[in-house]
């Protein structure tokens, strides 16, 4: 009887345990793309602003060219 007992209760543990590893896998994998997605994030706001740097020196050289042109 006792061996019963224990034998169920062991088996209960060991799905309860195998639940508990997918749980854990389910995590680290959510972990992980949390991750990445933040990571490409930080990756759009820098392209972002290299792009708005870009711009910003693409139309001073504009000006400077034009002001150029007009004392021509």
């Amino acid at each position: 009887m006792a061996l019963g007992f224990f034998l169920t209760n062991f088996v209960v543990l060991q799905q309860k345990l195998y639940v508990f590893m997918e749980s854990a896998q389910h995590f680290e994998t959510l972990t992980a793309k949390i991750h990445e997605l933040g990571e490409s994030k930080r990756n759009a706001v820098n392209a972002l602003a290299r792009s708005e740097e870009h711009t910003s020196e693409l139309q001073s050289r504009v000006d400077i060219s034009y002001a150029v042109f007009c004392l021509k």
